[in-house]
């Protein structure tokens, strides 16, 4: 028998876990754009000044009390196949920098990108470890979404960048040129584009995306008034503000992801006894949609409704048909962290280059094995979250690691025509929270072997018992 104290409940994991959701809000509703200055300091941001407070704190405090190796022990026990591929993926990525033409420019690159994007991977991890840590992940998507459709709709409706609509001016941190790039409108076919705090309107769509089935899960679970009456109105806006973007994959993508809730959270809540065929053809109608959402945006894709939609498309076709030919010359590991955008990039307007795909993107730069590592993480991460759901559900515990992975699968479908990176923190993040959260399991089974059973003999019981008998 396992000794409870090693389950005790981790020492500072409650405290560090209410800092994590505010690094996940800031990673948010806070402008990966926005550098300020103050005074004569250097261009900081306070998503990334958040980020390395919870790196040079939390993250050792909770390393030295012993919470994360314990958990990621225990995760790797219990999910030995998402540890796995996370951990292959993330050093695949440096082996591949290695054999690029500017190791040491790769490597750095590569590390860059750890501390500022993957690091929320950690933060996931410390609030998994806190029980209610996978709810309290949905509230927060739940109310980032409402803000960012606020303020979304008032930018729609000025016709201007919300941050210049607030007065708000990062040009000095920024730098004067990128800031009138990503403030200026964005238009599309004549029609005013929203991108809300993000970095471009896809971005916005895609988070939108992403969020809508955490609502969901708010709306249909949560006790609270005022937690429903959030996620009631942030799904109404949802729609309207997905048609704002302009963007052609938002819908096809939610449809996917709500068809992926849809399927397993009736699949979770059916009776033991429901026929396996029943269950057969529920999954294959399920699966018939998301081919046909799929379909969806590969249609919307091929063909534009305008001139500026079509040459989309184009420079899209170039893209793909430039990374193939370059890859023939390094398939296995790519051309390191960073060669992407020189190998296949295009330039759009101002001069700013763009690769529009992150699997072309991840391709270029660590292989088609770097791709294939990707993919299988996101599966694995996808699966994970759908059979702890289901599992839960069955213990008459929550469902919200549904909401997860329906979330994660439309992520990925915008990244298929998105390659700006500032989303795959939600990735990282949420791979962290189902280890933290799966690592509370051996805890939780110590916790309910030493609870009595609610149908044992009570005292009472034995001494009327003794009166019977007597």
């Amino acid at each position: 028998m396992v000794p409870a104290k090693q389950y005790a409940s981790p020492p500072l994991t409650g405290r560090w876990a209410t800092f994590g959701f505010v690094v996940l809000t800031l990673s948010i509703l806070w402008p990966r754009y926005g550098y300020m200055k103050i005074g004569g300091s250097p261009a900081f941001s306070l998503f990334t000044l958040a980020v390395l407070l919870f790196l040079v704190t939390a993250a050792p405090l909770q390393t030295r009390s012993g919470a994360i190796p314990r958990a990621l022990g225990r995760a790797a026990q219990a999910a030995p196949l998402l540890v796995a591929s996370f951990a292959s993926w993330l050093a695949w990525r440096y082996f591949a920098d290695a054999f690029s033409a500017v190791p040491v420019r790769a490597a750095v690159s590569t590390a860059r990108s750890d501390i500022y994007l993957t690091s929320l991977f950690l933060v996931g991890l410390v609030v998994g470890l806190r029980r209610g840590g996978l709810r309290g992940t949905l509230i927060v998507l739940t109310y980032a979404l409402l803000v960012a459709e606020i303020l979304g709709l008032v930018e729609r409706i000025a016709r201007m960048n919300v941050l210049l609509v607030l007065g708000i001016d990062f040009s000095a941190g920024t730098g004067a040129g990128k800031w009138h790039l990503i403030t200026d409108p964005k238009w599309r076919g004549g029609s005013f584009r929203a991108q809300s705090i993000f970095n471009h309107p896809i971005v916005f769509c895609q988070y939108i995306v992403c969020a809508v089935p955490a609502a969901l899960m708010v709306l249909q679970t949560s006790t609270s008034r005022r937690h429903r009456t959030v996620a009631l109105a942030a799904l109404i806006l949802a729609l309207p503000m997905i048609w704002a973007t302009g963007s052609r994959a938002g819908f096809p993508a939610l449809l996917i992801a709500l068809t992926i809730y849809g399927i397993f959270y009736l699949r979770a809540r059916m009776k033991p006894g429901v026929s396996a065929s029943l269950t057969t053809v529920i999954l294959i109608l399920g699966a018939l949609l998301a081919a046909l959402a799929g379909f969806g945006v590969a249609q919307v894709l091929a063909s534009g409704s305008n001139a500026q939609e079509t040459g989309s498309t184009s420079a899209r076709v170039y893209m793909f048909e430039t990374a193939r030919i370059a890859l023939e010359r390094s398939p296995l590991w790519g051309f390191g962290d960073g060669s992407a955008l020189g190998i296949a990039g295009i330039n759009e307007v101002g001069g700013v280059g763009t690769i529009d795909s992150l699997p072309v993107s991840i391709t270029l730069d660590f292989g088609y094995f770097g791709l294939a590592l990707f993919t299988v993480l996101f599966i694995t991460a996808v699966t994970h979250f759908i059979s702890t759901a289901i599992r839960n559900s069955r213990r008459g515990q929550g469902m919200e690691g549904l909401a997860i992975a329906a979330g994660l699968a439309g992520l990925m479908v915008i990244f298929l025509v998105l390659s700006i990176p500032d989303n795959i923190s939600l990735v990282y993040y949420f791979i962290g929270l189902g280890c933290g959260a799966i690592s509370l399991e051996p805890m939780r089974k110590a916790r309910d072997a030493r609870r009595p059973s609610p149908y044992a003999p009570t005292a009472r019981d034995a001494a009327a018992d003794q009166r019977f008998n007597a």
